[in-house]
């Protein structure tokens, strides 16, 4: 099997073999072997020979589309970005908030008396999913919590081993060992 050709080398090839040929110099592909077939779009010589399909200026004119896109979004994000800056700075030049005495006993504040911190910012602090509530998690990370679900898949394996082997837990019913009453075969 012979590897694919490069775009270069398929031109090449088809215009040896189809001289006045009409083909894409972007994919290489054969558009039209004889003139008679793109006459009424009487391109120049120079034109045929640098001839790009349909298909290849569209995904052209997409791709610099897309890439327009993204500068745009790029330059809005960075003036986000510059702003917020800005405000920070801003804001270090103000003295933070301090909130008087509270008639509620159960408001909480900070030690000083201000406004509670913000939550960490610390990946390893927030969780999973960020700093969000419900329920806490019982395992710190998925990989702990697998682990720990083989280690008890394992215990309960080898308690029902050891129930088998003894014959705890079971009765005979009809000639067949079944679980007593309380006692679970699969050690749940």
């Amino acid at each position: 099997m012979t590897p694919p050709l490069s775009i270069a080398d398929t031109i090449t090839i088809l215009r040896a073999k189809y001289p006045d040929a009409l083909i894409c110099t972007a994919c290489g592909l054969l558009l039209a072997t004889q003139r008679a077939s793109y006459a009424k779009s009487n391109p120049t010589e120079e034109q045929r020979l640098a001839y790009v399909c349909a298909e290849c200026r569209q995904e052209q004119a997409e791709a610099e589309r897309i890439a327009q896109a993204r500068r745009e979004a790029l330059a809005l994000a960075r003036a986000v970005q510059a702003e917020k800056r800005a405000e920070r700075a801003d804001m270090a030049n103000y003295p933070a908030p301090m909130s008087k005495a509270s008639a509620d006993p159960h408001e909480q504040r900070g030690s000083g008396g201000g406004f509670l911190s913000r939550p960490s910012r610390k990946p390893s602090d927030q969780g999973r999913h960020g700093a969000k509530g419900g329920r806490p998690r019982k395992h710190a990370s998925d990989l702990i919590a697998r682990k720990e679900a083989r280690r008890a898949y394992r215990a309960r394996q080898r308690q029902r081993h050891v129930m088998e082997r003894t014959g705890a837990g079971y009765e005979t019913v009809n000639d067949a060992r079944v679980p007593r009453d309380g006692a679970d075969d699969d050690g749940y």
